[in-house]
């Protein structure tokens, strides 16, 4: 089963905006991306779409969001924004 941590963040210029960077493990391979807190937002706007359990991780509040944060409110926003992908990541592979 893949493991996701999200484990750095980072101030983007020209923008400026911040993403944030998810490592992927699985099976002894590492991958990084980094995707923006829009992006993290829009994943659950598209996942609750059409769901009726209230119950699914997707359905979980997201950190707030706020405008050009400082790098340290940012650094405190990553650990919420982890459980809520850790969440979805091991419900999503009890599925398949």
């Amino acid at each position: 089963m893949a493991s996701v941590a999200i484990d750095d963040t980072r101030l983007c210029d020209p923008g400026p905006y911040r993403e944030y960077r998810i490592s992927v493990s699985l099976g002894g391979s590492t991958w990084h991306v980094w995707r923006r807190y829009s992006q993290f937002d829009a994943l659950r706007s598209a996942m609750c779409s059409g769901q009726s359990n209230p119950n699914t991780p997707a359905r979980a509040s997201l950190p707030p969001k706020g405008f050009l944060q400082p790098h340290s409110t940012a650094v405190e926003r990553m650990p919420a924004l982890d459980t809520w992908l850790s969440a979805v990541v091991s419900c999503e592979a009890s599925l398949a």
